[in-house]
């Protein structure tokens, strides 16, 4: 985490109108996943095509 070095003002946000920012813009979270889907298949994670992920033998056994 990068703390603010001043160089610039701040807003004070009151009356709930941070409340906006909660919510996700659809595109945002549509690339989120598309990322993290290329990262799995990178990983060997997940197939084009398939259903679900998967895992090696060993992290499975470590995971119960």
């Amino acid at each position: 985490m990068r703390k603010c070095r001043g160089f610039h003002a701040h807003i004070r946000v009151l009356n709930g109108r941070a409340r906006r920012a909660e919510a996700y813009p659809d595109e945002l979270c549509f690339r989120i996943l598309q990322g993290l889907i290329e990262q799995m298949k990178i990983d060997g994670r997940i197939q084009t095509g398939g259903i679900g992920a998967v895992m090696k033998e060993e992290e499975y056994e470590q995971a119960e």
